[in-house]
């Protein structure tokens, strides 16, 4: 059986626990540090997620029905969990691994440290992104046919559901004000739940747009960025209000779009993912080499920038503008 590589910027890894700077034109792309070898796994991997604390990567191996625990430092994966059916979203919190699977609609939970099952919840079916609350040990589960399920993984409980229009992708959790932003491709639209009342308080519906499936949010929560595969488009949305800041029409971003989750500014987080390939066993793929023009995450990298830039320009042009009247 061919193995896997896992192709992870490390260097960028580490970096995610410290404040980002912003970016600029320039500042270089991703470029690769290392690849991991996934030893027998078959079929196509999923999410991923980081456990920053003990320098750790999840990997949804989606295809071979297992999660691989990364040892980042030491670049090798350190466990396997098996026996899963479709695992697709992953997390980690609070000593917890989370696993959602899309076979059996179940989040599984794991003792992070002996990586015994302490718990399991069953959903709706189709258990998909995992999200970890911001301040909170509390995730966030998409589910269904249209539902997102809070739960508390130290107890292995599920707290609460919003109920949504179709199935829930790429979504976001706003880092202050409770709000949570939801690609929901089925009904062509991002939906905007208060988290505290569990009700839809905005529809965001950009005209002829299709297939919004990943979705990022800054750090200040002040901007959103969605992913459409019909035509392929970034689109970055204002977070208050849902206008459309920027509505990048690239040509890269034709690859990029196909991908079923991406991370932009090339920060990488808890809730980001990182590209991977399937090469020839023991080559480093051309399209992720250091020198490769081919490499599809540099021009997401720079679409993201000049979405960014775009934004800021129209807002200090907002501001300069003579104010008429009162």
């Amino acid at each position: 059986m061919r193995a896997w590589r896992l192709a992870a910027a490390l260097v960028v890894l580490a970096e995610a626990a410290a404040p980002q700077p912003v970016q600029g034109a320039d500042m270089p792309p991703l470029v690769l540090d290392s690849t991991i070898p996934l030893e027998h796994v078959s079929g196509r991997i999923d999410h991923m997620a980081v456990d920053l604390g003990r320098r750790r990567l999840i990997v949804a191996e989606l295809g071979n029905g297992s999660v691989e625990i990364i040892d980042l430092t030491g670049s090798k994966p350190v466990r396997r969990i098996g026996g899963l059916k479709s695992p697709q979203g992953v997390a980690a919190v609070a000593d917890r691994i989370i696993v959602a699977s899309a076979d059996d609609g179940t989040v599984r939970l794991f003792d992070a440290v002996d990586f015994a099952q302490v718990g399991v919840i069953a959903l709706d079916g189709d258990a998909d992104n995992v999200r970890v609350v911001p301040g909170s040990s509390h995730v966030v589960v998409g589910y269904g046919k249209g539902g997102l399920a809070i739960i508390e993984p130290v107890t292995g409980v599920k707290i609460s559901e919003f109920r949504l229009a179709g199935h829930p992708e790429g979504f976001q959790l706003h880092p202050a004000d409770g709000r949570v932003f939801v690609n929901v491709p089925d009904a062509r639209r991002i939906s905007v739940i208060d988290g505290a009342r569990g009700t839809e308080v905005a529809s965001w519906k950009p005209p002829d747009l299709r297939a919004n499936f990943p979705m990022a949010i800054d750090q200040d929560g002040a901007r959103v960025a969605s992913v459409f595969r019909q035509p392929a488009r970034l689109v970055l949305f204002d977070a208050a209000t849902g206008a459309v800041a920027a509505n990048v029409d690239d040509a890269s971003m034709s690859v990029a779009a196909r991908a079923s989750s991406m991370s932009f500014s090339r920060t990488v987080r808890s809730r980001a993912e990182s590209p991977v390939s399937r090469p020839r066993q023991g080559r480093v793929p051309r399209s992720l080499s250091p020198s490769s023009t081919a490499c599809s995450w540099p021009r997401v990298a720079d679409c993201w920038d000049r979405a960014r830039r775009s934004w800021c320009s129209a807002r200090n042009r907002k501001r300069r503008s003579p104010r008429v009247g009162r």
